[in-house]
């Protein structure tokens, strides 16, 4: 029998633009299994500058606590990722994950995918 690794809850499977008209974009997901404390999670996704704007600058929050700041610079499509301690996803099945842009110009975001180990 193959160890369990990680498990993982698909946020989003398609893409949503960060821009003058969407600055902040909420997913809420419901996990399958509870996040084994302490461990760490992932969160990855897909980034893509849009336009001629410099850097694009937005935060990544989930159930209320940031846990990153990012600057989106770069026109071709490439994966982010970032780690937290599992607490941030708390007891609750229940999780909401918002991206909100925070200085002028527009992005594309995509593929969004959380990682955890649950409790066995």
């Amino acid at each position: 029998t193959m160890a369990n690794v990680c498990d993982y809850s698909v946020i989003s499977d398609s893409s949503f633009d960060l821009d003058s008209k969407t600055a902040l974009v909420t997913f809420t997901k419901t996990l399958e299994g509870t996040p084994v404390s302490g461990e760490g999670a992932m969160l990855m996704w897909k980034e893509c500058r849009l336009g001629d704007a410099g850097s694009v600058n937005y935060d990544l929050s989930i159930n209320g606590t940031s846990v990153g700041n990012f600057a989106a610079s770069v026109k071709d499509n490439h994966s982010v990722h970032e780690v937290f301690d599992t607490s941030v996803l708390g007891n609750d099945k229940d999780i909401v994950i918002t991206f909100t842009r925070t200085s002028p110009g527009s992005i594309k975001l995509s593929d969004v995918v959380l990682m955890f180990r649950q409790v066995a």
